[in-house]
């Protein structure tokens, strides 16, 4: 299978290996807990508790707690400096700047794989590994700094310091960028910290929009599931499908492919509830929509992007009440997928069979 050229752009050394530890995902609202508590003011003595069990854990490899775009998306919009700066010190010794894949990465796979199911094509299906390191996996993009320039002062450099001096060089200049990345990037001159906040209320319009059409259309909600479907490819997953159609048609006829995929609502609704991302999205989202008093919000769209991602590719999930109630009321309870909580002492309960 193929990798995604520009995923993982530090090298196959920085994927966890196949037998990798248990992966264990915390919601930013537990990061901020986590980060007073390494502060030592915790809010509660459970916070401490886990605190030293996840360390505890990661320290003997048992656990990874990878981190996604969507917590450093978070971090820099927060304009509280100390929760932020507390955050991140707990992110940087639990993480280990551990990530998850971009949902545009995933998705790229996940629509592959139903195609390739269902028509033959892609020959080649796209992957990415689930975890990669640092922020530029987590985004998709380059994100390892390394040694350059000249030949010649490359190995001055390398007889002054060795290989291992190098080594360790490259390794703090990347820790100094990866901390960076979390927590410093509201003080680079120029740049648009909130041009995500910016994209999301643009998104949540839509949403307001489509549930204001459920409110008013009886016969729209009466297909609330198709019409749910249907706005997910139109909408959510629209971009990576109509990519994905064009890279499985490969040199053949896009259009007649592209026909041949869509001209079927059942196959289309299909392929969408065969996604493991998408299942776990769809979930949240029709409990959502089915609930007239859900008052929709930037941080729900966020919730639904990062669960969508981690809930198919961790092992434990801590999230908030309204995501993990809309799970359990989803009964999306798959062997597959992980197990997901919102409360920290029951995460502790957990992670302590594991280290009695």
């Amino acid at each position: 299978m193929a990798q995604l050229g520009d995923v993982g752009a530090a090298g196959s050394g920085d994927a966890l290996p196949e037998t990798r530890p248990l992966a264990v995902y915390l919601d930013i609202n537990h990061w901020y807990a986590l980060g007073k508590a390494l502060a030592g003011r915790p809010e509660t003595s459970t916070d401490h508790e886990l605190l030293e069990r996840l360390r505890t854990l990661r320290s003997a490899g048992a656990i990874t707690v990878p981190l996604s775009a969507i917590h450093y998306m978070e971090l820099r919009e927060n304009p509280r400096d100390r929760l932020t700066a507390e955050a991140a010190n707990a992110m940087e010794e639990l993480s280990d700047f551990w990530a998850l894949a971009p949902s545009f990465a995933v998705l790229a796979e996940e629509i592959d794989d139903q195609l390739h199911a269902r028509f033959g094509r892609p020959m080649v299906i796209r992957t990415v590994p689930r975890f990669g390191q640092g922020f530029g996996f987590a985004h998709g993009e380059p994100g390892h700094l390394a040694l350059d320039g000249p030949p010649e002062a490359q190995e001055r450099l390398r007889r002054r310091l060795g290989d291992d001096g190098i080594r360790t060089l490259v390794q703090r200049a990347n820790a100094m960028f990866e901390r960076a990345a979390l927590a410093q990037s509201r003080n680079v001159p120029g740049f648009n910290v909130y041009a995500d906040r910016d994209a999301a209320e643009e998104a949540l319009k839509g949403v307001l929009s489509f549930v204001d059409n459920l409110k008013n259309n009886p016969s729209l909600r009466a297909r609330m599931t198709d019409a749910i479907f249907a706005r997910e490819l139109a909408g959510e997953i629209l971009r990576s499908f109509s990519d994905a159609i064009q890279y499985a048609a490969g040199d053949g006829d896009k259009y007649e492919f592209g026909r041949q995929v869509t001209e079927d609502k059942d196959i289309l609704t299909d392929i969408v509830a065969s996604m493991p991302s998408r299942k776990v999205a769809v979930a949240v989202r029709t409990v959502y929509y089915r609930n007239p008093q859900h008052r929709w919000k930037v941080s729900d769209l966020r919730d639904i992007e990062a669960l969508a991602l981690a809930v198919p590719s961790c092992d434990l999930v801590l999230t908030d009440n309204a995501v993990c109630a809309a799970l359990r009321q989803a009964k999306l309870d798959e062997p597959d997928f992980a197990a997901v909580m919102s409360d920290r002492r029951d995460l502790l309960d957990r992670l302590s069979v594991l280290a009695p």
